[in-house]
């Protein structure tokens, strides 16, 4: 338990202190040693014993406190005022409230980590095979179909599996080969190995279709993030400027952020800022638009008349003196 330096004292300590009893209140008030002169005290026994000492194993007092002692014995709690006790009771119980939940979480995730292991696996091997998940919700209804004895639902079901699986095979052929084979034009082998081919072709342009979509994909996120990273540091280095610049900069950080994003809305993504220079001047914008809404906002300063009182002012009294002897010869004129 780690508590304030202002409200804890050291139990192995040996502190002298005024005795006090609650008979007479008035005694007790002002004998009473507060939090502050505890600590001092203790603090000074410490200087003053020799430094090879060391503490008695045999002797609990003598032991130096651990981080499981959650109680003050009664003398440890003489030594601190009520305020001091009723806080570190306070901050006892609050410790021992996190522990509980602390210990709470723990047990929690330790249910539920085998389950999230066995979801990792079957997620890695749904991407590695690449199955959406409608074909293995269709595999889970087909073997519980099984798994219950419904084999009269399940049949239909796995005949046109079949079906679909001897078509991407290339063992059944489609109506217009079929019908070249009815007319004796080739025989049924030949139809085979022709659509056997048609479906390798097809196979071949899908696959270099999908790996160029995915070469696509990973170019555009690597395309966002070097923009992103882009105008993070752009960004980061102009406001720093502008706290160096703007004794303001404060005042307008958060207004000129919410522009900023309101225009990177308002362009979307083909008209996001490429460069630092076109982030900087988004930015720029982003400013004057919010330096104009405090301009319209600030009121307007007075005309103060800079004539002096008690007459009008001569054309040499009322002009600024431009170096020291100006001034010195213009107190003088007025002096004199």
């Amino acid at each position: 338990m780690t508590v304030s330096s202002t409200e804890s004292v050291d139990p192995g300590t040996d502190i002298q202190e005024p005795d006090v009893t609650t008979a007479d209140s008035s005694n007790a008030n002002e004998g009473a040693t507060s939090i502050y002169d505890a600590v001092n005290a203790a603090l000074k026994g410490k200087e003053e014993s020799p430094a090879s000492e060391e503490p008695d194993p045999n002797d609990p007092d003598s032991q130096a406190p651990t981080d499981d002692d959650d109680e003050l014995s009664e003398e440890e709690q003489q030594r601190l005022s009520e305020r001091s006790q009723r806080r570190f009771r306070d901050l006892v119980e609050r410790r021992k409230a996190a522990e509980s939940q602390v210990a709470e979480i723990q047990q929690e995730l330790e249910a539920i980590r085998p389950k999230a292991e066995r979801m990792d696996e079957l997620l890695g091997y749904m991407q590695a095979n690449n199955i959406p998940p409608d074909h293995l919700n269709n595999a889970l209804s087909i073997t519980a179909m099984i798994n219950k004895g419904n084999y009269a639902s399940a049949i239909p079901v796995l005949e046109s599996l079949l079906l679909q699986v001897k078509s991407a095979a290339g063992e059944v052929l489609p109506p217009d080969l079929q019908r070249e084979v009815e007319l004796g034009y080739i025989t049924e082998n030949r139809a085979k190995e022709l659509h056997k081919s048609r479906l390798a072709g097809e196979r071949a342009q899908q696959s270099a279709e999908e790996q160029r979509r995915q070469f696509e994909a990973e170019r555009q996120r690597a395309e966002v993030s070097t923009l992103v990273e882009t105008a993070t540091r752009a960004g980061d280095a102009w406001s720093a400027e502008k706290a160096k610049s703007d004794p303001d900069w404060n005042l307008k950080r958060d207004r000129v952020q919410e522009k900023v994003e309101l225009e990177l809305r308002r362009l979307g993504p083909e008209g996001y800022p490429r460069s630092a220079e076109a982030v900087r001047q988004v930015l720029e914008q982003a400013l004057e638009k919010v330096e104009a809404e405090i301009r319209r906002y600030r009121p307007a300063p007075k005309q103060i008349d800079s004539s002096p009182t008690g007459g009008s002012a001569s054309p040499r009294s009322a002009a600024q003196p431009k170096s020291l002897m100006e001034a010195v010869d213009m107190a003088l004129a007025k002096s004199g």
